[in-house]
């Protein structure tokens, strides 16, 4: 993220799929800290594994091996 912000980047969005809503509350609080400065990327990636431990992923186009498949794609 620090790379991105330094190509200019500063629009993020994240989705939440699988997420309990007190691990979005987290996840987006530890984002938020992260973006303003309050901690650093480290802490950010300690707060992600911590809050959500199934992980972080590539984003929407991501399904991890471990999710049932859809039955209409059968």
């Amino acid at each position: 993220m620090e790379e991105w912000l330094q190509a200019g980047i500063r629009h993020f969005r994240l989705e939440f799929v699988h997420e309990t809503p007190a691990q979005l509350l987290t996840v987006a609080a530890s984002f938020r800290d992260a973006l303003a400065g309050a901690i650093s990327f480290r802490q950010l990636g300690e707060a992600l594994a911590s809050a959500a431990p199934q992980g972080v992923t590539e984003g929407s186009l991501y399904v991890p091996p471990s999710h049932p498949e859809l039955p209409i794609l059968k």
